[in-house]
């Protein structure tokens, strides 16, 4: 019987963490917006090319597997990137080339969604490579993993690492900053 009473202590121990993680979670807002930003000696439009050429992601970023290009009733691009973390189909929203270009989470059945904006402007040495992340994160629990544990920047900066890799350029500095 003393081991049916220390499963219960334990059961009740997790339960009690799971909502206090929970309880966390609620108080961290669902909405954040981060940014990371690289410079690159690789000029404006060569870097504009390889991050608007979506349907080639795969050669140059090591977390994607493949990409499939989606048929769209928007007329906008739409894809889907299949990586370790299963597939992802975003719809490219704005583009004005060689400059700026803005995608959207377009599953609606995540846990999470939001936006992200490139901006490549010339620099004196190249160009400057900035990620605007406007996402929103519905599960409690997850909110306090990407705020604690993983970093609302995170996924941005390899991104730009894996982007500075693949022009055969050195992976930092990476500046990074985020807000509710």
């Amino acid at each position: 019987m003393k081991w049916l009473k220390r499963i219960g202590t334990l059961l009740l121990c997790v339960l009690v963490l799971v909502g206090v993680v929970a309880a966390v979670g609620l108080a961290i807002p669902q909405n954040h917006h981060a940014i990371s930003s690289i410079e690159l000696t690789t000029q404006p439009a060569e870097v504009f090319a390889r991050i608007s050429d979506v349907a080639h992601g795969s050669q140059w970023r090591p977390s994607v597997q493949r990409v499939e290009i989606l048929e769209s009733a928007s007329g906008r691009l739409r894809f889907r990137e299949h990586g370790a973390t299963g597939p992802l189909t975003m719809e490219i929203v704005e583009v004005s080339s060689p400059r700026y270009m803005r995608t959207r989470i377009a599953d609606a059945d995540l846990p999470f969604g939001g936006t992200w904006s490139w901006d490549v402007e010339p620099t004196t040495r190249g160009s400057r490579v900035t990620i605007e992340e406007r996402g929103e994160i519905y599960n409690p629990i997850f909110r306090v993993a990407s705020r604690f544990a993983i970093g609302y920047n995170a996924t941005m900066e390899t991104y730009l690492q894996d982007l500075a890799a693949s022009f055969d350029q050195p992976a930092t500095p990476v500046t990074s900053s985020w807000s509710h």
